[in-house]
């Protein structure tokens, strides 16, 4: 009889922490939905997942895809519709759900496409809501050419000037030809 009774106060304390939890589930049900329609995303989701530790409703997992794929999570979106048809298989929902998952698979493969193909030396944007502005690094001016340096143009212009002053010495001590020969026809000393 004793064992009856433990049982029967097991039971009937169960069915109210259920009751319970329930209720609680509803408050944050609630309070996600709020969020949600506000454009709050991140407290949505917050409340959507509190709301499912609470009671374990499957359509809940339809809000916490929601809030992730707002998010830009488009992986944890996917995860959480295919959990949310795999508890609920004959949902009234099912093809726009299989849409959503079959866009976000593709924008998936996009993203991953793009990343590989990116080039080296750019960076990547964030993948998330948030608008980036990326520069990539700017590569250093090509050398000038030889003929711009000063090394090239020294020897040169050294060169230049010393023929010039060579020849200008040698014409300009070079006795002139006229001056140069006496009426005997020897040169002066």
């Amino acid at each position: 009889m004793k064992w009856l009774l433990a049982l029967v106060a097991v039971v009937s304390l169960t069915s109210s922490a259920h009751a319970e939890d329930r209720v609680k589930a509803r408050k944050m049900f609630e309070s996600g939905r709020q969020h949600f329609d506000l454009s709050e995303f991140k407290q949505a989701l917050d409340d959507f997942k509190e709301a499912y530790r609470n009671y374990e409703e499957p359509s809940i997992l339809f809000n916490i895809a929601q809030c992730h794929r707002q998010l830009g999570a488009k992986e944890e979106a996917v995860r959480f519709y295919r959990v949310y048809l795999a508890k609920l298989p004959n949902v009234a929902n099912r093809v726009q759900v299989e849409d959503a998952i079959a866009k976000l698979e593709r924008a998936i493969t996009d993203e991953r496409s793009a990343r590989i193909s990116q080039p080296h030396d750019t960076l990547a944007a964030n993948p998330g809501n948030a608008s980036v502005i990326v520069v990539a690094p700017t590569p250093p001016p090509p050398p000038s050419p030889v003929y711009k340096r000063w090394y090239f143009w020294t020897p040169i212009v050294v060169g230049v000037v010393g023929i010039g002053l060579g020849v200008g010495l040698g014409l300009g001590l070079k006795p002139s030809p006229q001056s140069a020969q006496t009426a005997l026809g020897t040169f002066p000393f």
